[in-house]
């Protein structure tokens, strides 16, 4: 593991902090080479990181790869999808009004077919 001091790196800094990137964005974005793949879910740092120049993935695409690789079992990959889609669906069942569960339900219904479908 490679640790970089983000106050050591303080030119263009501002910048990141202000585009609303967090200390972990900006850390990897430091520490990664224009040949790695960075693994963002976040528009705005996806964004940044392609006009940086960087390949991307999301963490669905991480999760193909690793299975693909047979560095991952499904269920682990599963496992891995499930709680992240528990996580993002609990907080936007609260910023979405009243008696609209079944488009949280629905999306979350179509996002674990899709995974399926990469999966298989």
């Amino acid at each position: 593991m490679h640790v970089i001091e983000i106050s050591s790196h303080s030119e263009g800094l501002q910048l990141y902090y202000n585009l609303g990137l967090h200390d972990g964005e900006i850390s990897l974005l430091l520490a990664a080479k224009k040949e790695d793949v960075i693994v963002f879910d976040d528009l705005v740092a996806r964004a940044v990181a392609r006009a940086e120049g960087f390949s991307l993935t999301d963490l669905l695409g991480l999760l193909v790869s690793l299975k693909k690789a047979k560095k991952l079992s499904q269920k682990q990959a599963l496992s891995i999808l499930s709680a992240k889609i528990k996580t993002n669906f609990i907080i936007l069942e609260q910023l979405l009004p009243q008696g609209s569960e079944g488009i949280v339900n629905k999306l979350v219904l179509t996002v674990w077919f899709s995974f399926l479908l990469l999966l298989v």
